[in-house]
């Protein structure tokens, strides 16, 4: 909705689901947009989303390669998608929620990553844009996901994500619904808890309670049309680097997804070697450094430091239940946690259970006893450290 802060949209969501159900239904919003920043959605052209949704679509078939809507040719350049399809397919699992099987069902397919070259607008100049084209046989399941570096000024994103599904009429699932965003793993790891943790909360796109298992990039995923969302990463400078690193050092994409059904699903997608080269093209000709296992500063993702008094939320078994008490916790003291800065940290219990703390940095002692005094009002359990 333009105009509208989108956490505010989010909460007036939450209160209509709890005014229509005759609050039955308490929605959670899950999202990790920095609170430093307001973000607004612009009004945009329906026509245009729709002829981008059809170019997409067309380009998922193979029926236009290359080709701009309408017919229009892009000149070739160097990265051209001709160039550069990569020969090898990497791995693709898809995870459905079965009721019935604790392990879920699992499709396996393939992805071909490549890089390919996008129209120029207005005086810019040509960019390529970073594509993977999934395809799952047994589901009859296609999907292309591409990156692209931003440009629009109207869009507070360091990057965009366009996240495209061609899906059969008789589908099962009746065709998705929400993508929550994209997360970042180290390994394939069956994300089979994770789905029915996801199955149990709603499904609206500015509701969804995500329990993930990876680490999520730093942004907003927003329905665009049916089968096709825009995700928009973080253009804060401590996301849009944590994001950045992710997407250099993480080996798998792990995309959670709600059909229309209600049941979850979650897409797993390996990058490996022409992912890796993609990646690095890509970058370069964004002019963003990309540094390979073997340079200087690309192990794991650097911690970030905290200042001030911090509070503490919760301790969860997983990153996206720490975030999720974290967007809670924010809602229900926004005023006293505006400027707050929030994080997740991950700790070893006795029993060598990777646990996650959910907490606020930024504060002075008395900002922070202010907010758990808050918290606690609210039934959050709540304490205040001193860093």
């Amino acid at each position: 909705m333009p105009g509208l802060e989108v956490r505010r949209l989010f909460d007036l969501v939450r209160d209509d689901v709890m005014e229509a159900t005759g609050r039955k239904q308490k929605p959670f919003s899950y999202g990790s947009i920095s609170g430093r920043q307001d973000f607004y959605f612009v009004a945009g052209n329906a026509n245009l989303a729709r002829a981008r949704l059809d170019e997409l679509k067309a380009s998922a078939n193979g029926a236009m390669p290359n080709n701009e809507p309408h017919g229009i040719k892009t000149p070739a350049m160097k990265g051209d998608a001709s160039e550069n399809v990569a020969p090898v397919a990497q791995r693709v699992v898809l995870y459905e929620e079965d009721p019935s099987d604790p392990k879920d069902k699992q499709y396996v397919g393939s992805v071909i990553w490549r890089t390919e070259p996008i129209k120029a607008s207005g005086n810019q100049k040509p960019e390529i844009a970073l594509r993977a084209d999934i395809e799952i046989p047994d589901r009859k399941f296609k999907m292309t996901m591409s990156f692209r570096r931003n440009t629009d000024t109207s869009l507070p994103a360091s990057h965009t994500a366009e996240l495209t599904f061609i899906l059969p009429h008789d589908f099962s699932g009746g065709g998705v619904s929400n993508v929550p965003g994209i997360l970042m793993k180290s390994d394939e790891q069956a994300p089979s808890h994770c789905l029915h943790k996801i199955a149990t909360s709603t499904s609206t796109i500015a509701t969804t309670k995500v329990a993930s298992c990876g680490t999520p990039l730093a942004g907003l995923a927003v329905k665009v049309a049916d089968g096709f969302f825009l995700v928009g990463l973080s253009n804060v400078d401590a996301d849009r680097t944590r994001n950045l690193q992710l997407l250099k050092e993480r080996s798998w994409f792990d995309v959670p997804l709600i059909y229309a059904n209600q049941h979850s699903a979650a897409i797993v997608i390996e990058k490996g070697a022409p992912g890796e080269r993609a990646f690095k093209d890509a970058f370069a000709d964004w002019g963003e450094d990309y540094p390979t296992a073997s340079s200087p500063g690309s192990g794991p993702v650097a911690a970030v430091a905290h200042t001030g008094w911090i509070v503490q939320v919760g301790v969860f078994e997983s990153v996206g239940e720490a975030q999720q008490r974290i967007e809670t916790a924010r809602s229900s003291a926004r005023r006293l946690l505006a400027k707050a800065d929030p994080f997740t940290e991950p700790v070893v219990a006795q029993d060598n259970r990777k646990l996650f703390r959910a907490r606020f940095a930024g504060l002075d002692r008395d900002q922070a006893e202010a907010v758990c005094l808050t918290l606690k009002r609210a039934d959050i359990s709540c304490i205040t450290v001193r860093n």
